[in-house]
């Protein structure tokens, strides 16, 4: 559950950042994510990124999902087999923990991955838009906490 929780939470926060820079080009086409385009409408407007930050930030946000895809599936088919493991007649403690020992390590992979990406990001905002930036995710409770 937890897992599940962080999961949705990474997808959110990409969505919310990939959405900054994409919603505010005219090509822009609105993410389906709970609202997330919204949030990055707001930020595009508080940061006030220029053309070059925008594109810096576009090419960050899509290698970073290009690198989660994989994980993101894998974590889906892990999710699969513990229902399986979980509707099986009998428990097999060594499947589950084998299971979870796998999401962990996808989990590490994820966060790595976000974790790199937000500090690019963060390289290529000036102080007072990393500081708007901050007082933004702080704003949006601990999601936004998380970013920092």
């Amino acid at each position: 559950m937890m897992n599940n929780k962080f999961l949705i939470g990474f997808l959110l926060i990409f969505a919310a950042a990939v959405s900054v820079v994409t919603f505010s080009t005219a090509s822009a086409k609105p993410f389906g994510f709970g609202g997330g385009m919204f949030f990055a409408e707001h930020i595009a407007a508080e940061l006030d990124l220029d053309e070059t930050q925008r594109d810096a930030v576009d090419g960050l946000f899509e290698a970073a999902k290009d690198q989660a895809k994989p994980h993101v599936r894998s974590m889906i088919e892990l999710r699969e087999e513990m229902k399986t493991l979980a509707k099986g007649d009998f428990f097999d403690e060594t499947q589950v923990r084998g299971v979870a020992t796998r999401k962990a390590e996808i989990m590490t992979e994820l966060m790595v991955i976000r974790m790199r990406t937000q500090f690019q990001m963060r390289e290529l905002l000036s102080d007072t838009q990393a500081e708007k930036l901050e007082a933004l995710m702080a704003e949006r409770g601990p999601q936004g906490g998380r970013w920092r």
